[in-house]
C-alpha cells in the first residue's frame, strides 16, 4: 500500500499525511542545499568575507537538515503512539516499513494489519 491509496475517510489518513509532509520537508531541504549555498552564501560572503559566508550557510543549512531529520524520525505511530522508526533510542531505521514497536505497516489505513484491497 502507498500513500496515494489512502482515503481521507481512513482513520489514519491525517497522521500519515503529517508523516509524508515531514519526509518531504527533509527531501526539499536536502535538494535545496547546494542552491542555498550559491544563492545565499555568495551574497553573504560579500558582506562578511568570501569563505565565511559559505561556512555560515553550510553550518546553518546542515543544522536545519539534521533537526528536520530528527523531526521526521521521531514521528509517532498512529496505532501505539511510540516512535515509528526508533526503539528505545537504540535502534533507528528511517526506512522502516513497519512500526518497530507494534508492527503497523506503513501507510496502513486503520489499526488492523490487513490493508484495503485494490
Amino acid at each position: 500500500m502507498k500513500y496515494k491509496d489512502l482515503n481521507p475517510q481512513d482513520s489514519y489518513f491525517h497522521p500519515w499525511t503529517t508523516y509524508r509532509k515531514r519526509n518531504r520537508l527533509v527531501a526539499i531541504l536536502s535538494i535545496a542545499f547546494v542552491p542555498a549555498m550559491l544563492l545565499i552564501g555568495i551574497p553573504l560572503g560579500s558582506v562578511v568575507g568570501e569563505n565565511k559566508g559559505m561556512f555560515i550557510v553550510f553550518f546553518v543549512w546542515a543544522a536545519l537538515i539534521m533537526i528536520f531529520i530528527d523531526y521526521s524520525v521521531f514521528w509517532h505511530c498512529p496505532r501505539c503512539g511510540k516512535s515509528f522508526h526508533m526503539d528505545f533510542g537504540r535502534y533507528v531505521n528511517p526506512m522502516a516499513k513497519n512500526c518497530v514497536h507494534c508492527k503497523l505497516p506503513k501507510w496502513s489505513p486503520n489499526g488492523s494489519d490487513r490493508q484495503h484491497e485494490k
